[in-house]
């Protein structure tokens, strides 16, 4: 452990015996319990369950950092009384917490009190003493585990390898929570619905994915922001969502549309964005999906949104949409070039589509192929 810049005493021993007497079992069992947690509040009140043979502690605290620089909480008293999931994600403050997630090294205080507030500050805002642990991914700390330890207590060799094998298998478990809450079960479920979309006409297989990607690499290249990175990315790859609500005959029929058929289809941004609101997750994504189909000239549809009336995003995913369909094989047409893609939406920047948008995009394509030599369509985005 190393010296956090506050009071420090690496005295302290949380360890209640010889580690040589405790139970294989007992820590098979708490690694299984650990591992078998779904989310915030079962992974919290795992570790406070079948911890409580190896440490003298009073309440286990589970922080976890989002990309925005705020985390969420969850912590739970060794008898299981209480669990509390914040209702909303807490800046990230001076202290213990923002020492081992600065540092990635574990560290114990006897006191918070001086460090103003903590979140191992009890809930009668009487200061304890806690033992916290870095939860670390791919070299990256993104969560916090603490071990409130009641006063006077010390912590040896043999205790503090417990707690830092508790906090490697907790890493694991807290990374899938981290992910469930940027994904939930509903947006997995929308997810799985919108490739069974695409599973429906094989000529579309892989749309989604593609038009993601170009679409994050213009947002990229905008200077989006991460949070607005991640609702591009999932906007996009749920633009076609709505698809789900068109008749089969004519989402696949091979010859032209009729225009009752061509009104028909229009209805999907419109049945897209009727899906999504229903999802908690979903408030940065909906007014995607609802206006990819917008024009610049104002002549898209649903609403007939002009120029910069319709959101940025979704103004980057009809580039991005248009970009993928025009060079892939359709059933009713062969594909098109990358350059004779390109040359139409330089075309038609500025009536279809968002001239800056296009021009950004044009710079991202003919980079990559001064740089590879020949156009491939871009790999999945990292770190979304």
């Amino acid at each position: 452990m190393q010296r956090p810049p506050h009071e420090f005493d690496p005295s302290f021993n949380a360890f209640d015996g010889d580690a040589d007497s405790v139970s294989l079992s007992a820590l098979n069992l708490l690694a299984v319990a650990i591992a078998s947690a779904g989310d915030g509040s079962a992974l919290v009140r795992a570790i406070a369950q079948h911890s409580a043979p190896f440490f003298s502690y009073e309440r286990v605290v589970l922080a976890i950092m989002s990309d925005d620089r705020t985390y969420r909480l969850w912590h739970a008293d060794r008898s299981l009384g209480t669990v509390v999931v914040p209702d909303r994600a807490t800046a990230l403050r001076k202290g213990v917490l923002g020492w081992v997630f600065q540092q990635g090294a574990a560290t114990f205080t006897q006191d918070v009190s001086h460090d103003g507030p903590h979140p191992i500050e009890a809930n009668d805002g009487t200061a304890r003493g806690g033992l916290a642990l870095p939860l670390v991914h791919g070299g990256v700390v993104f969560g916090v585990l603490c071990f409130e330890a009641p006063e006077g207590a010390v912590i040896e060799d043999e205790g503090l390898s417990i707690a830092q094998l508790v906090a490697v298998q907790a890493a694991t478990a807290a990374r899938s929570v981290q992910l469930a809450g940027e994904l939930g079960i509903a947006d997995e479920m929308i997810y799985t619905l919108a490739t069974a979309i695409e599973a429906k006409d094989p000529y579309t297989q892989g749309h989604c994915d593609r038009v993601a990607n170009y679409a994050v690499a213009i947002g990229r290249r905008y200077g989006l922001s991460p949070r607005e990175l991640r609702h591009l990315h999932k906007g996009a790859f749920l633009h076609d969502v709505g698809k789900i609500g068109v008749r089969d005959a004519v989402l696949l029929k091979e010859g032209p549309l009729t225009q009752s058929e061509y009104e028909h289809i229009k209805e999907h941004p419109t049945i897209g964005a009727r899906i999504l609101r229903n999802l908690p997750s979903a408030g940065g994504i909906v007014p995607t999906v609802l206006y990819h189909h917008e024009r610049w000239d104002g002549r898209g549809y649903p609403d007939g949104l002009v120029e910069d009336e319709t959101p940025l995003l979704a103004r980057i995913v009809s580039v991005a949409d248009a970009f993928d369909a025009m060079t892939t094989t359709r059933c009713y047409r062969p594909a098109l070039t990358c350059e004779q893609a390109l040359e139409i939406l330089e075309t038609y920047a500025g009536t279809q589509w968002d001239p800056e948008v296009v021009s950004v995009f044009l710079d991202v394509i003919r980079e990559r192929i001064a740089e590879t030599g020949s156009f491939e369509p871009l790999q999945v985005p990292q770190g979304l």
